[in-house]
């Protein structure tokens, strides 16, 4: 085989690590999401583990690389990184689980450093391998560097991409992982034939990798009576539509978004009835939803008012509300547009909304950049003088927790006169309860049809003392800590699914 030859699949297999390496790092936050979603948690221990590992693997490849200059051992550990990384995917569910015991802030980093430290480890002792492979002359030393660090990064680069832009939205994550994997390893074993290495260790990796790809992964859980009817990712999460006990529910990185009866498709979950009772007095006019879920909202409310805009920013929830919830938007009062929901009240310049309904989650985590101060001015430049805004959150009033509601309500009143909260829960009986908090804010003075003993009410003191959200300082997600592993343990639990 031409010496020539044989450097440039070094540097190919260099760059095909690099594009692994990152693709595993984005990845990983996939996996980790059905338990602790897309925190700060998630990606500071990701990108922990991966500066911890890809240290650890350069000191280790230099050294190895001294001791046996030979291609055959950098074949060898490249195999072992994807082999690792094809084992490790494959019985994360075990892993996570696990780590659960930890809590949400340690929970992410021993799930990451279990499923991720060790592949990461050994695909990044490419690097020094690859340059002591190739410097054979000092000489030479600073330009083989150059061009192992270039390749390496460029390959880290495409990964990028790949994953963000396309493999992450269209594919399910552990197929990525699959595949990737099953590209480095079979990359490493064509460079170890090239290097002439031992047929009979050539024949092991060769078995290896295809046990790798036929072995099934470990299966998630599903409690008894729970059927997943359809399942896709997409670039906001992967969707479920998932039955249990005659419900019908759609599922958004384990987060219930729209839950029906099966028998008559009627909204199960109690925030949807609240919404609609808080708005049912009023009539006519135009109302604008933002987050669409399963539809439910719009289609019980598009006799009320004389037109609905929908915005939802995923055109597969769209196209999972058509067909698992009888969601359509030929009725001529109901339009849906794909587009991110501030974006379009940013530009939105036609007839003012009587009513505007802000239910948007990813996960259940809050979408930071609707709870800021600069939103909700948005908001009020598109609805009528005496228009309402309702917004749909999760959490608890009082108690642990409700800094998170006392700080929007402190945002709100900066731009609306009159402002409340509602809870689907009787606060009287247990101020704490956790469960739908409903905002309601106006620019004119409202009476809603509710019962006291689900009103919210907060001194002067304990609002002037929140924190004031914006655009500069946006603390939704630091202040939805304290209830988000209840959020995700609650919602696991109601659909019956790990």
């Amino acid at each position: 085989m031409p010496e020539k030859f044989k450097i440039w699949f070094l540097y190919f297999t260099l760059f095909i690590t690099g594009a692994v390496i990152l693709v595993i790092e984005i990845a990983g936050t996939r996996v980790l999401a059905p338990f602790y979603g897309s925190t700060i948690f998630v990606w500071s221990s990701l990108i922990t583990v991966t500066l911890a590992a890809l240290a650890a693997g350069y000191v280790t490849g230099g050294f190895i690389a001294d001791k046996r200059p030979d291609g055959r051992w950098f074949y060898a550990l490249i195999f072992a990184g994807g082999a690792s990384a094809l084992a490790l995917i494959k019985i994360s569910q075990p892993v996570l689980i696990f780590s659960d015991q930890f809590g949400i802030r340690w929970g992410a980093f021993v799930a990451a450093l279990a499923l991720f430290a060790l592949p990461l480890f050994l695909l990044s002792t490419t690097g020094p391998f690859v340059i002591r492979l190739l410097a054979r002359e000092r000489e030479h030393a600073g330009h083989v560097s150059g061009i192992v660090f270039g390749v390496s990064t460029a390959g880290s680069l495409a990964g990028a991409l790949l994953a963000g832009f396309y493999l992450i939205p269209n594919f399910f994550i552990e197929n990525i992982f699959i595949a990737a994997a099953s590209i480095v390893m079979g990359a490493a074993f064509v460079g170890f034939l090239l290097e002439r290495g031992s047929r009979t260790l050539a024949s092991i990796f060769a078995v290896l990798l295809l046990l790798g790809v036929v072995i099934p992964a470990y299966p998630g859980t599903v409690a008894d009576g729970t059927s997943v009817l359809h399942e896709s990712p997409s670039f906001y999460g992967t969707i479920q539509i998932i039955e249990r006990g005659g419900i019908r529910c759609m599922s958004i990185s384990s987060f219930t978004q729209t839950c029906i009866k099966i028998s008559n498709s009627q909204q199960v979950l109690p925030y949807v009835g609240l919404i609609e009772t808080l708005l049912s007095d009023l009539e006519n006019g135009r109302m604008l939803v933002i987050g669409l879920g399963g539809g439910v909202m719009a289609r019980d409310m598009a006799g009320q008012f004389d037109a609905i805009d929908v915005v939802e920013i995923d055109q597969k929830v769209y196209d999972a509300a058509k067909e698992y919830f009888g969601y359509r938007d030929a009725d001529p009062s109901i339009t849906t547009h794909i587009a991110d929901g501030r974006a379009f009240v940013r530009k939105y310049d036609a007839e003012p909304y009587t009513a505007v309904v802000l239910d948007i989650f990813a996960g259940s985590n809050l979408v930071p950049h609707f709870f800021t101060k600069e939103a909700f001015e948005s908001m009020r430049e598109v609805l009528a003088p005496n228009g309402v805004l309702v917004i749909n959150t999760i959490g608890r009033p009082y108690g642990r927790g409700s800094e998170l509601p006392r700080s929007v309500l402190r945002t709100l009143a900066a731009v609306f006169p009159y402002t409340g909260i509602i809870s689907t829960e009787n606060i009287k009986e247990d101020p704490e309860k956790f469960g739908n908090l409903i905002f309601v804010a106006s620019a004119s003075p409202k009476e809603f049809p509710v019962n006291q003993e689900f009103a919210v009410v907060y001194d002067k003191n304990e609002i002037a003392d929140a924190a004031l959200l914006t655009d500069a300082r946006n603390l939704t997600k630091a202040l939805r800590l304290s209830v988000y592993e209840e959020a995700q343990q609650f919602h696991r639990n109601f659909l019956g699914t790990l």
